[in-house]
């Protein structure tokens, strides 16, 4: 299976509708106005248009006592990230 940005957040949109959890996806024209330069540059270099998925939990649903909070931050990647090393040394920074 092709997983791109936008199926990504089809899939988190489809998980946080089961789940309980809020959902917030921006794509191409809320991250350029939001003045995510970043990620838009990054996104860039790929066919398809990024998206930044926020999921978000209050904390409430199927407990009966609230805890303190906890926040999660992750980072999803979906295209080859590899075939560059960082650490390699070229004649110029020798």
């Amino acid at each position: 299976m092709l997983v791109t940005p936008g199926v990504l957040a089809d899939y988190a949109r489809a998980l946080a509708k089961e789940s309980g959890v809020a959902c917030t996806v921006l794509a191409k024209k809320e991250l350029e106005k939001g003045g995510f330069g970043g990620l838009l540059a990054v996104g860039g270099g790929s066919a398809n248009e990024p998206h930044l998925i926020v999921l978000e939990y209050d904390g409430t649903t199927g407990v009966t006592t609230p805890a303190h909070p906890i926040a999660l931050v992750g980072k999803a990647i979906t295209f080859d990230s590899g075939g560059i090393s960082i650490n390699r040394r070229t004649r110029w920074m020798r």
